[in-house]
């Protein structure tokens, strides 16, 4: 067996044998993280504030009509304040995605060192689907506001999108002991799963919401477990 339909058997096999990811919110019998101290209550209302009061102007008046010096004004904070917290005005679109994005990415640092890679990216982004399906109407506002109002996404692109392939192929390579810009097996199978996390994403809770709403983690593993099939099937194609 060629190592392409391996790695594709053994997606197949991930999805179908995986359970469901765990609740987001912990119960008595978990881990009891330390309350977080007062200046990172202080940070978290400071980010909170800014971005709600960006989202209230948004919507009222439009993305590109708001001025970041207009959502600085209205959140109590100076302009420089402001880029202590987001890097750009665009970036307060994809915020709450970004929270969900790093929490997805610290979880999978967490998985065991003896954990095929590719597991503990399913496990992680599962996890991460079922975490935007709890916060839903945050995350995909600014997916929306950045559709209707025709925003460039340069923000999308190269931090949610190529950032994010980077981490995988990055975490993958280190789990199989090679060297990611010597080895192109970490970033294909990244950007191979990311795009069909990114349909789940579209089908259950973005543009095309009305196919398939809600059930996220439900449709990852269908499209995982079908896209695997085809491609071991294309796979065992003679040239």
């Amino acid at each position: 067996m060629t190592v392409t339909k391996l790695v594709l058997c053994t997606i197949g096999h991930m999805v179908r044998t995986l359970p469901e990811p765990a609740p987001t919110t912990s119960d008595a019998s978990g881990p009891v993280l330390p309350a977080p101290g007062r200046r990172e209550r202080k940070v978290a209302e400071t980010r909170r504030t800014i971005l709600d009061n960006a989202r209230a102007l948004f919507e009222a008046q439009g993305y590109a009509e708001t001025t970041v010096e207009q959502i600085a004004d209205a959140a109590d904070v100076a302009p420089r304040t402001f880029f202590r917290y987001f890097p750009t005005k665009e970036s307060l679109l994809f915020a709450n995605f970004d929270d969900v994005r790093r929490s997805m990415l610290a979880e999978l640092q967490s998985r065991p060192v003896d954990e095929d890679p590719l597991r503990s990216v399913i496990h992680a982004l599962r996890s991460m689907a079922a975490d935007i399906e709890a916060r839903r109407d945050d995350v995909v506002w600014g997916f929306r506001m950045c559709a209707e109002q025709n925003v460039d996404g340069v923000y999308e692109r190269t931090m949610l999108k190529e950032d994010t392939n980077a981490q995988l192929a990055g975490f993958i390579a280190e789990r199989l002991g090679v060297d990611v810009d010597e080895d192109p097996r970490p970033l294909t199978w990244a950007m191979a799963i990311m795009g069909v996390f990114t349909a789940a994403m579209k089908f259950s809770n973005g543009e095309h919401a009305t196919v398939r709403p809600g059930g996220t983690v439900a449709l990852l593993d269908e499209l995982l477990t079908g896209t695997s099939d085809a491609l071991r099937s294309c796979a065992s194609f003679e040239r």
